[in-house]
C-alpha cells in the first residue's frame, strides 16, 4: 500500500555553560536523527534521548549551543 512519510528539522537555542540541552518532536512525531553546534567550547555528548527527543551535553566552556532534530511522521 501508499505509505506517507514526513519530516521536518526542529530546533532550540541555548546559550550559556556547561550541561546539557534537548529539543523535543512535535505532537506525532519521532525523532529519526539530529546533532548539536557549539559556537565556542565543544560537544561531548550527541544522542537522542528518547523516541521523540534529542540531546547534547557541552564540553566545559561551550556556549551558543543549538540542537537539532529531523523529526518524522510515518503513517499510511
Amino acid at each position: 500500500g501508499n505509505v506517507l512519510f514526513g519530516y521536518e528539522q526542529v530546533s532550540s537555542d541555548w546559550l550559556s555553560g556547561d550541561g546539557s540541552a534537548s529539543v523535543t518532536c512535535p505532537a506525532g512525531k519521532k525523532v529519526i536523527s539530529g546533532g548539536c553546534y557549539a559556537q565556542s567550547g565543544g560537544i561531548r555528548h550527541s544522542y537522542p534521548v528518547s523516541d521523540t527527543t534529542w540531546g547534547c551535553a557541552t564540553s566545559p566552556g561551550g556556549n551558543n549551543v543549538r540542537v537539532y532534530a529531523i523529526c518524522a511522521r510515518v503513517g499510511n
